[in-house]
């Protein structure tokens, strides 16, 4: 708990920085407007949904921004800018600063104000570990045991009287215990012991690796992750909390670096499941420079261009197998599943149509054999999205519209439940 508080030290210092800097800009020539959280904060069960209001001196039309900043750096945005001034979140395990940025009309930076949570989660059994407090070959048949513990926020509770015989504990939320055992010997002597044992919490968040299909393109005001991108419609389902990390515009060398990064490696240690979606702009990027995505695509496609989308494809499937690894050693304990390329344009009519289905169909092929490799599902989205072009994919960007969003998200579900 010493080095929570800490962590929760730093961050308060982090965002009073912030809150400075905001007041050093916008302070009004003789009073600065106060803005204010009102809502609880501390300690938090991990999982309750807790709703904090604004209360500010400001005037005039105003716009909310919530958000979440965590220990590691990672910033969850609860509520993009809008004119509520209240938001309704789930409350994530550990330490964070849960922060308002509230802009005027007439101000050109947001004033910001935090406050610190500490989310106690309790442990789910049966997959919590039983913690022994005492061990058989310490409590002989003439001699008895009492135990006491100290949980995470310091209260002491007994479990039970002097009794014979080892008795086993299990905890309810994470962080560090202290246990004290009391050992009588048949002549009254008592002999005290103490230990500290840290229950760490099972890993229980969705993950959302990609790109802009991931992110949910053009479903929103491409300023945050729509809620009607498919990781959020499968965390919905499956009543798990969301990192949705695509990024528009990614290619898997893009990903496969950001996999490296702190703040990427800390979202995977909270995931219990991990969605992939990415390769796409390995191929529609090069398409876009070579004039074959353009408003006026060629009649024919020359062998060399051909050869060189052929040299994408082959580098997108390495870069996979590459992600695929760092994606198991930094969520060892997830459910992975990885979605295919689907064939955007409804027609292989033209030269343009028949190449994307060729390739497409050979990098599907890469994909299927980088997910069998890492033993992990895969989600088959071009056979889902198969003669539905017109309804799942928006026609001037090829990124996939709510109804393709919700076909995305059913399939992974139905891939997850085949992983055990």
């Amino acid at each position: 708990m010493r080095n929570s508080t800490r962590s929760i030290h730093a961050l308060t210092l982090v965002v009073a920085g912030l809150m400075a800097t905001s007041s050093i800009a916008l302070a009004a020539p003789v009073t600065a407007p106060t803005v204010r959280i009102v809502g609880p904060s501390g300690d938090i069960p991990a999982g309750a949904s807790i709703a904090w209001t604004v209360k500010t001196s400001l005037h005039g039309p105003l716009q909310y921004q919530f958000w979440s900043q965590f220990k590691s750096g990672v910033r969850r945005i609860l509520q993009p800018y809008s004119s509520n001034a209240r938001v309704i979140g789930t409350v994530a395990p550990g330490p964070s600063v849960l922060g308002v940025s509230v802009k005027s009309l007439d101000t050109s930076k947001p004033w910001v104000a935090s406050r610190t949570i500490m989310g106690i989660q309790p442990t789910k059994t049966p997959r919590t570990t039983v913690i022994p407090v005492d061990a058989a070959s310490r409590l002989g048949s003439k001699k008895l045991g009492r135990f006491w513990l100290a949980n995470p926020v310091k209260q002491w509770i007994t479990l039970g009287p002097y009794l014979n015989g080892p008795r086993a504990w299990v905890p309810r939320f994470p962080g560090r215990y202290q246990i004290v055992s009391m050992i009588k010997s048949p002549t009254g002597t008592v002999k005290a012991t103490e230990r500290t044992v840290t229950v760490v919490t099972r890993p229980h968040a969705l993950v959302a690796l990609g790109d802009s299909i991931s992110f949910g393109w053009n479903l929103g005001n491409n300023w945050n992750p729509s809620p009607y991108a498919f990781p959020f419609l499968m965390g919905k389902a499956m009543h798990l909390p969301v990192d949705d990390l695509g990024y528009p515009g990614w290619t898997t060398a893009n990903l496969l670096q950001a996999l490296s990064s702190k703040t990427y490696m800390a979202a995977l240690s909270t995931a219990s499941v991990v969605t992939i979606d990415i390769g796409n702009n390995d191929l529609v990027q090069p398409a876009f420079k070579d004039g074959l995505l353009g408003q006026a695509p060629p009649s024919s496609i020359s062998p060399s261009t051909m050869a060189g989308l052929e040299s994408d494809v082959s580098l997108m499937g390495h870069n996979l197998g590459l992600i695929l690894q760092d994606v198991h050693k930094e969520a060892p304990h997830a459910r992975i599943i990885v979605y295919n390329l689907y064939d955007p344009l409804a027609t292989s009519g033209t030269v343009v149509g028949q190449a994307a289905s060729l390739l497409i169909d050979a990098a599907d092929t890469l994909i299927a054999k980088a997910a069998a490799n890492s033993q992990v599902a895969l989600v088959n989205a071009n056979l889902a999205f198969q003669g539905h072009q017109a309804v799942d994919v928006q026609p001037v960007n090829f990124h996939p519209t709510i109804t393709g969003q919700e076909v995305l998200a059913k399939a992974g579900e139905a891939a997850l439940a085949s992983v055990k």
